[in-house]
């Protein structure tokens, strides 16, 4: 599982510290960190510390709990608003689509190496997985058993496809590869 970025832990930690200071009087660490332990999360004074501080991330439940353990100690609003869990999700997330992105292409690559037309191929032209699956993605945006389906589709309409066939296919979408694999070779050479 990836851990948020420090830029977003960073985030949610100026917003908790912001949202306890603003209450009259202010809200205590240890406040935040009993109303966490009352919704079952194993928080001391130290850990709303870390997460101020942004050296600490939060779990996805530790997040969604967030509004809610803040309404414990007094936070039931923000700027005269209630506090939506949803609608703070979707505020922190808005911040970091990049992020997201990121974290959905690399999603991407992970199951396109484990494609078994991947698997079996890239050993077969002396290539990684994570390779071929990364010129895979580069030239198509989806992975090898993708790309040949779509062009035996293309070539040979209904047909039931052969180990043949298919082996075909696959040697066309190579053919197509090799300039792309060879210059991500260079290119990490040259690092």
């Amino acid at each position: 599982m990836n851990k948020p970025s420090a830029r977003f832990n960073a985030s949610v930690g100026q917003w908790l510290r912001k949202l306890r200071l603003r209450q009259q009087p202010s809200v205590q660490q240890e406040q935040v960190a009993a109303a966490a332990r009352a919704h079952g999360l194993k928080w001391g004074r130290a850990t709303v510390n870390a997460i101020e501080h942004g050296t600490r991330h939060l779990t996805i439940y530790e997040l969604r709990a967030l509004p809610a353990i803040l309404a414990k100690v007094g936070h039931t609003t923000l700027n005269g608003m209630e506090i939506p869990v949803d609608g703070l999700l979707l505020e922190i997330e808005g911040q970091f689509a990049d992020d997201h992105k990121a974290a959905r292409k690399l999603s991407l690559l992970q199951t396109v190496i484990q494609e078994d037309a991947v698997q079996k191929t890239a050993p077969r032209y002396e290539i990684s997985p994570a390779t071929l699956a990364r010129a895979c993605l580069n030239a198509w945006g989806h992975g090898l058993t993708q790309e040949r389906e779509r062009r035996f589709k293309l070539q040979h309409g209904d047909v039931e496809p052969t180990p043949a066939l298919r082996g075909h296919v696959t040697r066309a979408c190579m053919a197509e590869l090799f300039p792309k694999i060879a210059g991500m070779k260079r290119s990490r050479k040259g690092r």
